[in-house]
């Protein structure tokens, strides 16, 4: 059976600000963009690894820390 990696409406409003604030803290589009590739990144290695990241009280749902963010 395929996995899929669900953002949640949360974060998805999150990462646009992030991506957001980056563009207008830097003047550039270039750290965002790097951001996104983390993100992906991350994304990808949850659906190779399914039980990476922090337990969260559902067991549907586990959190994952790209950095800072």
């Amino acid at each position: 059976m395929a996995r899929r990696l669900v953002w949640s409406n949360r974060s998805i409003a999150q990462r646009h600000e992030i991506f957001d604030y980056r563009i207008q803290r830097n003047k550039s589009q270039s750290h965002s963009k790097k951001l996104e590739r983390l993100f992906n990144l991350s994304a990808e290695l949850i659906l190779k690894y399914p039980h990476l990241g922090i337990r969260t009280k559902r067991d549907d749902i586990r959190l994952k820390l790209v950095r800072d963010y």
